[in-house]
């Protein structure tokens, strides 16, 4: 992601979530060393999807994974998540974590086709309508000791 690629970012966050960040922010992402962001651009669309993780003391958190809707349910999620999970293997993180709304079964089946497992809840996590985040996480298959999934708890 380039900063000449924030308009269409931004009006895709603008679809995508109840709260999407600011230019600001956006600016702010595209500095900081901690944050790697990718865009998905079709020749026939422009940009169709982004996706953005953060690795905080060798842990990837996953920020944001957007999908225009007009090119939904062809693979763009699974690819964009893969490329994230890719940066942070390359990284060196032992493992990745996100949040996804509990009622977001199409993400959270992406999420589960790339390795992710839940590992619990978080409630009231969204302030929008006070929905939780089903948290998910995958660990680095090589990483001493690391476990399949983590532990469920309501899930």
């Amino acid at each position: 992601m380039r900063a000449s690629d924030l308009d269409a970012v931004m009006a895709l966050d603008r679809q995508a979530f109840f709260d999407p960040w600011s230019e600001a922010t956006w600016r702010h992402e595209l500095e900081t060393a901690l944050a790697a962001w990718y865009v998905l651009e079709l020749p026939e669309q422009g940009l169709a999807g982004y996706a953005g993780l953060w690795n905080v003391a060798g842990e990837g958190q996953v920020m944001r994974v957007a999908v225009d809707p007009a090119a939904r349910c062809r693979g763009y999620g699974r690819r964009l998540t893969e490329q994230l999970l890719a940066r942070a293997w390359a990284e060196g993180c032992t493992a990745v974590t996100l949040e996804v709304r509990e009622s977001n079964a199409p993400a959270q089946a992406v999420y589960r086709r790339c390795g992710f497992r839940p590992a619990g809840v978080r409630p009231h996590y969204y302030a929008d309508n006070g929905e939780g985040a089903l948290i998910m996480w995958l660990y680095r298959k090589d990483t001493e000791g690391a476990a399949e999934t983590a532990p469920a708890r309501n899930v």
